[in-house]
């Protein structure tokens, strides 16, 4: 696995769960990773109230701009952090994921190390 993988915790791919920027590929406690089309990228750094959403629930949490990748014209891929998330918003992320994950883990850095020894 690549260095480009600097994930503080493991992320689990979802099917199902959507946001104002765009389709959510993977979530953890502490970020997701989002496809979003755009007129324009989102500056890095950027702080902003996400707004996740699938079926049955909506999970309002901040969150930051830490990778942005352009995948074409109009389609950028963001990597978010949470700030600061609440105990209730962490409770609410894990059920998220057990309604939305499929049964694939995206390994932390530290982790993908140590399987490749």
């Amino acid at each position: 696995m690549g260095l480009d993988n600097r994930r503080k915790s493991g992320r689990l791919v979802c099917e199902g769960l959507s946001s104002d920027l765009g389709e959510v590929r993977d979530l953890s406690p502490r970020g997701c990773r989002i496809r979003g089309k755009s007129m324009g990228a989102l500056p890095m750094g950027k702080t902003f109230l996400l707004s996740l959403t699938g079926e049955g629930f909506v999970l309002m949490i901040d969150a930051r701009i830490v990778r942005r990748t352009r995948l074409s014209m109009f389609q950028h891929e963001y990597g978010l952090e949470f700030i600061d998330p609440t105990p209730e918003q962490t409770a609410m992320i894990g059920e998220i994921v057990k309604t939305t994950a499929v049964n694939r883990l995206i390994p932390t850095i530290d982790e993908a190390a140590r399987r490749a020894m």
